[in-house]
């Protein structure tokens, strides 16, 4: 029971702020979820008044903390709908700066905006733009920084995010990849297209001063045909399992992504590796048994779907381990702490025209623990 408290007493706050107060649905599903996760911040995190209401689904990012988890004192509050993305930084607990930046989205079914919080002293937040007119425009990449002293946001970094030749590509798809505590960087995957149509994987150090050592990988670091993608196809979600655990079972190494099919009402997912191994130019290929947006590939090798409010927990075959419902908790991600793997979850609470917000975190390893 102790547990439901902090999200119970947000509820009370929204209750005795404006009363009466209509049924929320996502509110009660996210309250109870919550109560079987452990809650992160010592207090509720305000964000202040400066937001814009006709934004959806917002979420914080707090700041990393080299040693694993978040510091609450600083981070981000990124809201996204299907046309683009706001950014806020927030500072001992405060609004202090917004910025925005207008994204046209090539896909209204994925979000426009990938969004990472990244390992540093500081507060930063990784983003990937996803450029609908590809490939001509490439795709880009921003580092935010949050300045508390100036109470100010700045662009640290902006720069394209392309291949590593003059063949004119795009990436459609890309996610983070959280590393142990201790490592200096998490990685990032990009699946990049070029204009005729062929694909490349990439792998990146991500830090908060930018991206370094990028490394080409899958047949021999060049370009090669994914012809289950369809042609023209702007967007994906795309993950690459590094089998960081080591695990036998997850070898070879699979990528994988799912993109909305406007002819079936529904999303299609796939998986490819290379055999007998990464680098050799053999591809292996299969549909998966998922017709959900994927939105995560955990530390356990697990893929996750958070599409819809309702978190659906799948094995590397597409095979459903789980259903629980999430409600208006927004998955942020996996950290390391104490060398074991959580997920991260942001609920935001808005009353008394404020954005307030609790983290919750669960050990990846008992995602599955959290159905009714």
């Amino acid at each position: 029971m102790r547990k439901l408290l902090p999200a119970a007493a947000g509820i009370a706050l929204l209750c005795c702020s404006c009363l009466p107060v209509p049924f929320d649905l996502s509110l009660s599903q996210g309250a109870a979820a919550a109560s079987k996760m452990t809650r992160d911040n010592a207090s509720l995190v305000t964000a202040g008044s400066s937001y814009d209401p006709g934004q959806q689904v917002f979420v914080f990012y707090p700041s990393v903390l080299g040693a694993g988890g978040f510091d609450y004192g600083a981070g981000f509050v990124v809201s996204q709908d299907s046309y683009g993305a706001r950014i806020q930084a927030i500072s001992g607990g405060s609004g202090y700066s917004s910025t925005s930046q207008g994204i046209p989205n090539p896909d209204s079914y994925a979000p426009a905006y990938l969004a990472s919080p990244v390992r540093s002293g500081q507060s930063f937040l990784f983003g990937i733009v996803f450029d609908a007119l590809y490939p001509a425009t490439g795709s880009g990449y921003a580092l935010f920084q949050g300045n508390p002293v100036a109470r100010m946001i700045s662009l640290v970094v902006t720069a394209p995010l392309q291949s590593l030749d003059p063949i004119s590509a795009a990436v459609i798809g890309a996610s983070v990849a959280a590393e142990p505590a201790g490592f200096i960087y998490d990685m990032l995957h990009v699946l990049a297209v070029d204009a005729t149509g062929n694909f490349r994987e990439m792998s990146y150090w991500l830090e908060s001063g930018g991206l370094f050592t990028p490394n080409p990988f899958r047949n021999f670091s060049g370009y090669f045909a994914l012809p289950f993608i369809p042609p023209g196809t702007s967007r994906v979600m795309y993950y690459y399992d590094e089998n960081q655990p080591g695990d036998p079972a997850r070898l070879p190494n699979r990528s994988f992504a799912s993109w909305y099919d406007t002819a079936s009402g529904s999303w299609k997912s796939y998986a490819w590796w290379e055999t007998p191994a990464t680098g050799s130019g053999s591809f292996s290929s299969m549909p998966l048994p998922i017709d959900h947006r994927i939105d995560a590939l955990l530390t356990t090798g697990q893929l996750l779907s958070t599409e819809g409010g309702t978190g659906r927990l799948y094995d590397r075959d597409g095979n459903l381990l789980a259903t629980f419902p999430l409600g208006n908790l927004a998955y942020i991600g996996e950290q390391y702490v104490g060398g074991a793997a959580r997920c991260y979850f942001s609920q935001c609470l808005i009353y008394d025209h404020a954005l307030h917000f609790n983290v919750y975190w669960i050990a990846t390893d008992r995602l599955a623990t959290l159905v009714d």
